[in-house]
């Protein structure tokens, strides 16, 4: 009861922060309807001719291979990171230097997934200008913070029986590290690596809105302009490349599951993406041709000297509050969604609902699969197409970029405990008509507490990750003050945001993580 109580008084807490009240009160009914309508005549209509289909599948194909590069190339840096900084590596060598070496390399994987892929595409097109490369870099620097963590994770938790012969060869421990425990995450290191793939592949249809490349901008830009025929056009091609690869990573992860290499197929295919890319490598040979070394260099330096006035960190923490409170309450409310929905979501729970021996009904069934194909829509766009298209009507700010997380957060959640109830082994002494709401409210929800609030906990993570990209989009906080800085070249101010933004993010996830245990 005190937890309910706790939890509804922060929602409160987080939505006075927002100041939805205002937000709802400057609502415009009459706009909002001539947008809505605007906006579902065009994706009724999308444009199929023969000019928008070849534009959209070069931005297309642009995508993939910024997503495939990208993670590709954040991989290998992570992989590498977590063997430098795994416990039996350095944290545990008896050299004082070795030790903060493998503090120092923890600590930095979590600055750099600290910051979403759109803050890094912002800082690295001061220096190469926009295009595919700064997309694709932006996305491995952030990739390379968020796997590096998750392997390090994984190379820790090997139980010390597994490795025992090669820790007795008296083996250096990196040899140790590399012979003895890489192989037993081999599997669960490439679960990672494709459930990375597919946020990538997201994150790459958008990342175009601030100089990426890819999908984004034209989608931007086409909703600039209200064209909505084509901006449908585009939605579709970004659900169809963001389900084809769901159904990619699935393929390959039942591969690897039955101990298939995957190296010859994820070769083939970052090789073949790196193709793609090419012509974006030479436009960044010529722009960097034309930049002054002794520019660039004041550039760098400039970014590393945060600036610490009383009115830039005031701003800063004040401007926490707005992505702070829309992680929070955009985890929540999906959460309640997606617990809600499991009644029906769940086969485990229609079958105990029905009785082990009875038929599945066709309209259940039917519901469950409806049901489960809104999630996947809902989860296949992302969360700054979810803004863009809720501001069209809304107008940009927090009110849309609720909506934007609750969507994604949901389409994410449903299936998340979904799978993890109908993967739970608990047994069942009773099932008939009625028993399966009961069932999942008195006995299943309980045990699996732990479970399902890991996956709220780090949903939050994602969520505050996302609630910065969207205020550099322009749905406010901190990340759209980010945002100003470096479009006013205020490098140092920039530089001090984006600090404060990581130390936000640490916090927050170091208290995911004790919700979590």
């Amino acid at each position: 009861m005190r937890g309910a109580l706790g939890l509804a008084f922060a929602v409160v807490l987080a939505a006075f922060a927002l100041d939805l009240s205002t937000a709802l009160q400057a609502f415009d009914l009459r706009y909002a309807a001539d947008a809505l309508a605007a906006l579902t005549e065009g994706l009724a209509r999308p444009d199929l001719s023969t000019e928008a289909l070849r534009r959209t599948g070069a931005l297309a194909l642009d995508t993939v291979a910024i997503a495939t590069v990208g993670t590709a190339l954040g991989g290998v840096v992570g992989l590498v990171l977590a063997i430098a900084a795994a416990s039996t590596t350095t944290l545990a060598h008896p050299s004082l230097v070795l030790r903060a070496l493998g503090i120092t390399l923890r600590v930095g994987m979590d600055a750099v997934r600290a910051l979403p892929d759109f803050a890094w595409a912002l800082a690295i097109l001061l220096v190469l200008g926009p295009g595919a490369i700064t997309g694709t870099l932006a996305i491995a620097v952030s990739v390379a913070g968020i796997l590096g963590r998750a392997f390090t994770r994984l190379l820790d938790d090997v139980p010390p029986r597994a490795v025992t012969v090669v820790e007795a060869s008296g083996a250096a421990a990196l040899v140790q590290v590399v012979y003895g425990r890489l192989p037993h995450i081999r599997a669960a290191g490439w679960s990672y690596a494709l459930a990375r793939l597919e946020c990538s592949m997201r994150n790459a249809s958008v990342i175009g809105i601030v100089g990426g490349g890819g999908l984004g901008a034209e989608l931007f830009e086409e909703l600039g302009y209200g064209r909505m025929d084509r901006v449908a056009t585009l939605l579709l091609a970004l659900v169809a490349l963001t389900a084809s690869a769901d159904a990619g990573s699935t393929l390959l992860r039942v591969r690897a599951l039955h101990r298939r290499s995957l190296v010859r197929p994820a070769t083939a295919l970052v090789l073949l993406a790196g193709l793609a890319l090419l012509p974006a490598l030479r436009d960044v040979a010529l722009h960097l041709r034309a930049v002054d070394p002794g520019f660039m260099l004041q550039t760098v330096a400039r970014l590393m000297q945060p600036e610490l006035s009383l009115n830039t960190l005031r701003s800063a923490v004040a401007g926490l509050a707005a992505p702070l409170s829309l992680a929070f309450l955009s985890t929540v409310l999906a959460s309640l969604v997606a617990l809600g929905g499991l009644s029906w979501t769940s086969r485990v729970v229609r079958t105990r609902d029905r009785g082990p021996a009875a038929a599945a009904p066709l309209p259940a069934f039917v519901l469950a699969v409806a049901l489960r194909s809104c999630a996947l829509l809902l989860r296949a766009v992302p969360e700054v197409a979810w803004l863009l298209l809720f501001a069209a009507a809304l107008r940009m700010g927090t009110l849309p970029a609720l909506l934007a997380l609750c969507m994604h957060g949901i389409g994410v959640l449903v299936r998340l405990f979904t799978e993890a109830l109908d993967d739970a082994r608990m047994p069942a002494p009773h099932s008939g008509p009625g028993f399966g709401a009961a069932w999942l409210a008195y006995d299943a929800l309980p045990r699996l507490r732990t479970t399902l609030g890991t996956h709220a906990a780090l949903q939050g993570e994602s969520h505050l990750r996302t609630a910065f990209t969207l205020g550099i989009v322009g749905a406010g906080g901190i990340g759209d003050s980010f945002h100003t800085a470096v479009g006013f070249w205020q490098l140092e101010r920039a530089s001090m945001l984006g600090l404060t933004m990581v130390a936000a993010f640490i916090v927050v996830d170091r208290l995911a993580r004790r919700l979590a245990r």
